[in-house]
């Protein structure tokens, strides 16, 4: 009986040790908005990157913080090894990483840059995104390409001759830290190039191509003059070609030969697509893809696998990682940088 007693111990060891050994790690991604295109993209490279071994969940709030909250709460429950947190309202963030410290649960922060003060107090934390001053900035060297000297615009786009850019702005969010640096930077840098800058209106989408369908087809019949409208993602200057084309105002060409020029900044997949079909005139990539190494590499670090994040990547107040974007147009060697 006793020797029995040992074997069934024995083996009641082992059998927990394998289990321990072979415990699956599971993450919980949370995205703010199903129906954002560049944020699909962005949580579908972080998915295809993950270590061997590394389950996942997935979950969308709807853009609803109080919807995230939950999810915030139901996954620290459950045990999970870590967060990937595309947070619907940075303000948020502070509640965010104080539910993961109570639970000891490292937190990556994606997309909407937290305030330092909201995140400095836990050490396992980290923010991963956009450099949106450098998206600014290249958005209006892209323009400065298309527009030409300030002195003699082109004409194709400078069509009533009066030396001016007119020009719509198509905001992402109020207040949202991309959607402001973005817009505040281009504006800024087109003056300093020394253009006479007309803007005719900045109207919030809330990033979404059906608003600024809608948005555009007001802001039409009310603005005569329209020459360039800036987006700060490519859906909303999806949104604004859409109606362009629902017009016939704007037609497929293998030469961007629109009577508009749309930017956008994001290079999605749809987004290039359209560039190529010649009816976006260019892009500035918001490197999802290497955004979502980084976050990898922190994941890595995090989880064990690595003993230290990657050095090709720039640290930021022991918080925050920023990847530059890269100008994308028809001409431009890297348009097939997504497909």
């Amino acid at each position: 009986m006793k020797k029995v007693f040992l074997i069934s111990l024995f083996l009641l060891n082992i059998f927990s040790f394998f289990s321990c050994v072979t415990k699956s790690i599971q993450i919980g991604i949370l995205i703010y908005y199903e129906e954002d295109t560049y944020m699909k993209e962005y949580a579908n490279n972080i998915i295809k990157n993950l270590p061997s071994g590394v389950n996942y969940t997935i979950d969308y709030a709807s853009n609803s913080q109080t919807v995230q909250n939950k999810q915030v709460i139901k996954l620290l429950d459950s045990k999970i090894d870590l967060l990937i947190v595309n947070p619907v309202d940075r303000l948020s963030c502070k509640t965010i990483t104080e539910l993961s410290e109570s639970k000891n649960v490292p937190i990556i922060f994606i997309n909407r840059e937290p305030i330092l003060s909201d995140i400095s107090f836990y050490k396992n934390v980290y923010y991963v995104g956009s450099n949106p001053s450098s998206q600014g900035k290249l958005q209006a060297k892209m323009i400065k390409e298309v527009a030409g000297n300030p002195k003699s615009l082109n004409p194709t786009f400078d069509r009533n001759s009066d030396s001016k850019i007119q020009a719509i702005v198509l905001k992402g969010e109020q207040g949202h830290q991309d959607a402001e640096n973005r817009t505040s930077y281009l504006i800024s840098e087109l003056y300093g190039y020394g253009y006479d800058l007309e803007i005719l209106d900045v109207v919030v989408c809330d990033w979404k191509r059906d608003v600024a369908f809608k948005v555009m087809s007001e802001l039409f019949n009310k603005f005569e003059n329209i020459e360039y409208v800036f987006s700060n993602n490519d859906d909303m200057a999806l949104g604004a070609i859409d109606f362009f084309k629902e017009i016939k105002l704007f037609n497929e060409s293998e030469t961007f030969n629109q009577p508009i020029c749309v930017v956008g900044v994001d290079g999605t997949i749809v987004g290039i697509d359209s560039i190529k079909k010649g009816l976006m005139y260019g892009t500035i990539l918001n490197d999802s893809l290497s955004q979502s190494l980084a976050v990898i590499s922190i994941l890595e670090y995090f989880l064990g696998f690595t003993s230290r994040i990657s050095e090709d990547y720039t640290i930021i107040n022991d918080k925050f990682v920023f990847i530059d974007g890269i100008i994308i147009t028809k001409t431009n060697s890297l348009l097939n940088i997504t497909s």
